[in-house]
């Protein structure tokens, strides 16, 4: 929008546009005139397993708090187009996401902005876990057809409310390239073509919400289902996991076993106890380093103690030395004095006694 009928608009309806306000309007617009499974919708979702009760939310707000109106759309989703999603951890780990058939929301947003502004609103992603659940959140970026790329992963647990600034780059629409390449040499419209390509392979930002209830149950051979109610074992179960990194192998039921959920208790327990027994040894080993490091202290203050006295006892022995050597000299002045007085009675006392002669 130019200028001028940046102007007109202001003078005839007594506003001055901004931003947020031609993002107010179109959003008024779009609920007025499109039907309703067309109008735009709060960013709010939430994260659950099923028809469960929801374990967590995941929303996008603005800098004032207020949910982001995006376009929604359900396509329908076949596994033939991409079966799964490739998350790569390590050069050696990585985690598959399976895309089951059925209809994904796809959300859009449209970001308006007035030429001439520092910079366009800016938003958050929030996040949150309801108390006694979990689950693992991704950020990243798909690099392609079923293939993520991951920048960061949290796990949420327990009432965690989590806020990402969310950082929105522009880039040159298809229009604006072209034209803006119009008068490069063929080399270098290639290399630009090529590196625009590169950029918006990379421009599409994703977010994983993994749970982390069913993921257990599979590496530990449960029954679908069975650690929804069970809170101090799923609890344990992820403790054990995470703080001390075990593996699901030695946590897992046995396949052949007609109680899965009894048999993980029982490896529970009976890993809970070796456990134990290293963190008793950990806290052993603890105790005697502690005493070994106090009876240092103690060894050190003795010697800081007999270092002390020493130097006060030189420091006296001085102190002695120099008012012994202080009073040699007073002792010295004095006996020179009283040489002086006698020499002078002497010869006072001569004196005297040439005049009593001559008399």
């Amino acid at each position: 929008m130019d200028r001028m009928t940046m102007r007109i608009l202001t003078e005839s309806l007594q506003t001055k546009f901004s931003s947020d306000e031609f993002g107010v309007a179109f959003q008024y617009f779009k609920k007025r005139l499109f039907a309703r499974k067309y109008r735009p919708v709060p960013f709010l979702d939430q994260i659950r397993t099923g028809r469960n009760h929801p374990e967590g939310f995941l929303r996008i707000t603005d800098d004032a708090g207020k949910l982001m109106e995006v376009d929604r759309r359900l396509v329908s989703l076949s596994s033939s187009v991409s079966p799964e999603i490739l998350i790569p951890i390590t050069a050696s780990a990585r985690v598959t996401l399976p895309v089951k058939e059925g209809n994904v929301s796809v959300n859009c947003f449209v970001n308006q902005k007035v030429s001439g502004e520092a910079e366009s609103q800016t938003f958050n992603i929030g996040l949150r876990a309801e108390q006694l659940s979990s689950f693992i959140v991704v950020l990243g970026k798909m690099a392609g057809a079923g293939m993520m790329i991951p920048s960061h992963a949290a796990i949420l647990r327990n009432r965690d409310d989590l806020t990402i600034p969310l950082v929105l780059s522009e880039i040159p629409s298809a229009k604006e390239f072209k034209d803006a390449i119009e008068s490069l040499s063929p080399e270098q419209k290639r290399f630009a073509e090529a590196y625009r390509s590169m950029q918006l392979d990379g421009t599409l930002f994703s977010i994983a919400i993994i749970q982390i209830k069913p993921q257990m149950e599979v590496v530990l051979n449960l029954p679908e289902g069975s650690l929804a109610k069970e809170v101090e074992l799923s609890e344990k179960l992820l403790k054990m996991m995470t703080t001390d990194g075990l593996s699901s192998d030695l946590l897992s039921a046995s396949k052949s076993c007609s109680d899965p959920l009894l048999d993980v208790r029982r490896n529970i327990d009976r890993i809970d106890g070796l456990l134990q027994q290293e963190r008793d040894e950990i806290l052993r080993e603890q105790e005697r380093l502690r005493r070994i490091e106090e009876e240092k202290k103690r060894q050190e203050q003795k010697r800081l103690e007999a270092e002390r006295r020493r130097k006060e006892m030189e420091r006296q022995r001085a102190m002695r030395e120099c008012m012994r050597k202080e009073k040699m000299v007073e002792l010295t002045n004095c006996s020179m004095q009283l040489e002086n007085i006698s020499c002078m009675m002497q010869r006072n006392e001569g004196g005297k006694k040439w005049s009593d002669k001559e008399q």
